[in-house]
């Protein structure tokens, strides 16, 4: 298995799927909550991924990279 990083993109256009934010993978459900926030987990430790955001906004503006699993 090979993980491909594609080209960046905000954290609210990301696909439902695994995505890198500095040196971490992550995992994007397709669930939220109410407020806006995105629901995020760490795939090393499965905590919630947060990235020291403020607000949902900041949260969904993070430039991050999508993988590809081939």
């Amino acid at each position: 298995m090979e993980l491909e990083p594609n080209k960046p993109t905000s954290l609210e256009d990301c696909p439902i799927g695994l995505f890198m934010y500095k040196d971490t993978l992550v995992l994007k459900t397709e669930y939220g909550n109410n407020d806006g926030w995105l629901d995020c987990y760490i795939v090393d430790s499965g905590e919630k991924f947060w990235a020291g955001c403020n607000t949902p906004e900041e949260m969904r503006n993070l430039r991050v990279y999508p993988i590809t699993v081939k």
